[in-house]
């Protein structure tokens, strides 16, 4: 108890402090539902009918892959009186008991399959013609366009033509709007935060100009597989260094740099752990040697849910805090997770409205509390401190 009362006066401290400093508004929260939540094992299982759509101005469905010029959403359902409901289809309902909520799907590009038709002017037209109607069709507001970066070397290759394909989209949904008079499908992409992936792959200026949203991957700054522990997603760089490329302030001031419009960029938020096994019991600092990936049981465990990383406090583990990066990690025995709390979350929230950006993503609903088994605070305690963020710091 004494822990969580002092976590609530860092809290109120926090939000003292930080609400005078500000008179930009948050307007973005997209939260992401990702398809693949619904397979876990029962204690991390999550539904559509989990969702709460007042945490969030967007609904991020993940995902659609493509096939040739064609997109497929999983076949996932809920059984509903002796109805099969698609899960994209409960997804687009939550728009009846919110009605200024958004929905996108997210739809992942690999190169692979951008290599078939994305050199070819037709097959892109297809592509695009077919990306509409599926939006059409199943009620979705808009489209996250998520390029797979797996292939740093290829990338330059394909370059000019991302940059061709996202015009054209943007585009196509102008012209439905002018002939139509339908509203406007929203376009957004979601990005790199690396130095070397955005100069190889984004022409910054031309895709500003023509997306709605620049969805920042501020969550992926280590993977996990490296041989040092830290953590995933640092709102400042390590002060050892002389220049941090990996951390959230230096990706938002590179792509700023380089032309993209703060009104335009979402940084995103993680409410999950990502663990490393160490060899020292003790050496609980970042930088130090990892063995791999963290180990429970004898199970390998890279991501754990903010439910977990509760469970692993109650066990005991050691919280510790980055006065320079400002994230907690927590160390039990080998195991050293970093993770996002509530002070972490305010202070990178804070961040989005000091700097006057759009707003942030949310990884995921599915990796928060959204039970409520370890939170006094009730069900989703992280995105209820995104959103109660974006609220107070903003006036």
């Amino acid at each position: 108890m004494s822990r969580l009362r002092k976590m609530f006066l860092q809290h109120l401290v926090l939000v003292l402090c930080l609400s005078c400093t500000t008179g930009h508004i948050c307007k973005n929260i997209l939260c992401y539902f990702t398809t693949d939540s619904t397979t876990k094992d029962e204690f991390h299982r999550f539904h559509p009918m989990n969702i709460n759509p007042f945490l969030c101005t967007h609904i991020v469905y993940y995902y659609a892959l493509i096939s040739r010029n064609e997109l497929h959403l999983s076949e996932q359902t809920i059984q509903s009186n002796d109805t099969e409901i698609p899960y994209y289809t409960y997804v687009n309902n939550q728009k009846e008991s919110k009605s200024d909520l958004k929905t996108l799907v997210s739809v992942i590009i690999r190169l692979s399959t951008f290599f078939v038709y994305g050199k070819d002017s037709k097959a892109r037209q297809t592509f695009i013609q077919n990306l509409r109607s599926f939006l059409r069709k199943h009620d979705f507001d808009g489209v996250e366009i998520n390029w797979s970066t797996e292939n740093v070397k290829l990338l330059p290759v394909f370059k000019t033509i991302f940059t061709t394909l996202i015009q054209e989209i943007a585009m196509n949904f102008r012209e439905e709007r002018r002939d139509d008079g339908k509203k406007r499908l929203i376009l957004a992409v979601s990005v790199s935060p690396l130095k070397d992936v955005i100069d190889k792959v984004y022409d910054v200026h031309n895709i500003s100009s023509y997306v709605d949203m620049l969805n920042i991957e501020t969550t992926r700054f280590r993977t996990g597989s490296e041989l040092t522990v830290g953590h995933y997603s640092p709102l400042y760089g390590d002060y050892r260094l002389e220049v941090d490329t990996n951390c959230v302030d230096f990706s938002v001031k590179y792509w700023l740099k380089n032309g993209a419009p703060s009104k335009k960029l979402n940084i995103g938020l993680g409410l999950f752990g990502l663990t490393y096994q160490t060899e020292k019991y003790y050496r609980h600092y970042i930088g130090n040697a990892a063995l791999g990936p963290g180990r429970i049981a004898d199970q390998e465990l890279d991501i754990c849910t903010y439910t977990d990383v509760n469970q692993f406090l109650s066990w005991g583990a050691k919280i510790h805090r980055s006065k320079d990066q400002e994230v907690p990690h927590f160390v039990l025995n080998d195991l050293w997770v970093g993770y996002e709390d509530q002070i972490s979350l305010n202070e990178k929230v804070n961040y989005v409205l000091q700097n006057q950006l759009a707003g942030v993503t949310v990884w995921s609903f599915d990796m928060d509390d959204f039970r409520g088994d370890f939170s006094l605070d009730g069900p989703y305690p992280l995105m209820t401190t995104i959103k109660k963020a974006c609220e107070d710091f903003a006036f």
